[in-house]
């Protein structure tokens, strides 16, 4: 199996999902994509099965994968989910975080800078790299695999619903938590990144008008 093919189908059905042209529920047929494709079902079925692990992918009892969908009632668990899993995560990375990957983020952050310039599935992207990062900073295998499971349900809210965290006060947040990270101060920078996760569960919140 070629790993090109798996990466072509990766990439087609992940931006797919980023700019819901495969929407929350959406059924992913092998069978369709590896025409569509001109490939055999083995990469496409690959390609799921990273999506799956991503969280982005359900495979129901059926054996049919779907883009996962979330339900409203949902939002606060997960919420208080990440923001106890990625605050920890950041408080270990302020231990550990070299010159270098400070220099990373903050090139990951300028490109958030861009804002509105960026279009929403460039964006999702981002700031997922900028996320990702953190977490491999951090070091700890176990707790990368528990943030794994959760990270991508706010990403799927907003593609349910259209609404996201607006462009700049992500990027000002993101710099907010940098600036922590450089203090030194463990604590201090799990702060932050308890915030940022409370102010995108805020503006979710209030898109359903609660």
């Amino acid at each position: 199996m070629s790993s090109t093919a798996v990466k072509q189908a990766y990439e087609h059905l992940r931006n797919g999902i980023f700019s819901r042209q495969y929407p929350p529920g959406y059924h992913l047929r092998e069978e369709v994509f590896s025409e569509s494709l001109n490939m055999s079902r083995t990469p496409v079925r690959q390609a799921i099965r990273q999506l799956v692990a991503e969280g982005l992918v359900d495979i129901k009892e059926n054996r049919r994968s779907y883009v996962t969908d979330v339900g409203d009632e949902d939002i606060n668990l997960i919420f208080d989910l990440l923001a106890f899993l990625e605050s920890y995560s950041v408080h270990l990375a302020a231990k550990k975080i070299s010159r270098e990957q400070l220099k990373e983020l903050k090139a990951i952050e300028a490109e958030l800078e861009a804002g509105d310039a960026l279009d929403d599935t460039l964006f999702l992207d981002t700031n997922a790299r900028f996320h990702a990062l953190l977490h491999d900073i951090a070091g700890s295998r176990l707790l990368r695999r528990l943030i794994d499971q959760v990270i991508s349900f706010p990403m799927l809210f907003y593609l349910k619903a259209g609404v996201h965290t607006e462009h700049q006060t992500a990027a000002r947040e993101h710099r907010d938590i940098i600036a922590a990270l450089e203090s030194g101060s463990p604590t201090y920078s799990a702060l932050k990144m308890r915030v940022h996760t409370e102010t995108v569960r805020e503006q979710y919140k209030q898109s359903l008008g609660e």
